[in-house]
């Protein structure tokens, strides 16, 4: 399933703070550049939240610090919640109030097998993920919609329906149209990867629905590709709509 990307690329602008201290004789030396870390929002489930990753990070965070050139790192929030649905009350009570720290990057990671597994209509996943995506962008994010690894269930009880679902997920953000939101389709490229390595997704897999810390690796390889290939500097800026 081929994804088209019309997304700008852009470049983050790091914060520069110039100190002028005084010696004993007078002179004034200035301190050197300091960079600000990329400070980034997550959410979404057990798969965002790098649920059976040994190290805790998950894929989202290990592809992100792999593609990332800001020489200070990133600073991450992630309020990914492992079994949560699109209306889980959490995120949805302080979404909002965790944007107000202006994160550089909002990360959209819903797995959306938790919310297959309990019915949830597509429309109204469909219609929660666009709200967030607008959320975040009229907060003055750059949004990255990723979607989810490849488990056990996307080659069985959800074959198709799950690809189905991610599909029109990116058509729906891609609606948007503005330069400042990219979809990077994780799903798609481990499913490519693993038939043409002839390699079986339970060799990357803890139980059925999350991937292990070999998963999370591979997956964030692979979004680490995606990102360098649509963002190549490593970085972000806002972009203004229309510009």
């Amino acid at each position: 399933m081929p994804v088209k990307r019309w997304m700008r690329r852009g470049m983050l602008a790091a914060g520069v703070l110039v100190v002028a201290a005084g010696s004993t004789v007078g002179a004034l030396a200035a301190a050197a550049p300091t960079a600000s870390k990329t400070s980034v929002l997550i959410v979404g489930g057990s798969a965002a939240f790098g649920w059976h990753d040994k190290t805790g990070l998950g894929y989202i965070e290990r592809g992100l610090n792999s593609w990332n050139r800001n020489p200070a790192g990133i600073a991450f929030k992630n309020q990914a919640i492992p079994g949560a649905t699109v209306n889980n009350p959490i995120i949805h009570k302080h979404f909002l109030g965790w944007l107000k720290s202006s994160p550089r990057i909002v990360v959209l990671g819903w797995g959306l097998l938790n919310d297959m597994r309990v019915g949830t209509p597509w429309s109204e996943i469909l219609s929660k993920i666009r709200q967030e995506a607008l959320e975040a962008l009229a907060g003055g994010s750059v949004v990255f919609v990723v979607t989810p690894p490849a488990t056990t269930t996307t080659f069985s009880i959800n074959r198709g329906a799950e690809n189905a679902l991610v599909s029109a997920v990116i058509r729906t953000v891609s609606a948007i149209h503005n330069p400042n939101l990219y979809v990077f389709d994780v799903l798609t490229s481990e499913e490519t990867w693993l038939l043409q390595h002839h390699q079986s997704v339970l060799g990357y897999m803890q139980g059925k629905w999350d991937p292990n810390t070999k998963g999370h690796i591979l997956a964030g390889k692979l979004l680490t590709s995606e990102l360098k290939a649509e963002l190549p500097r490593g970085a972000v800026s806002w972009i203004p709509p229309g510009a």
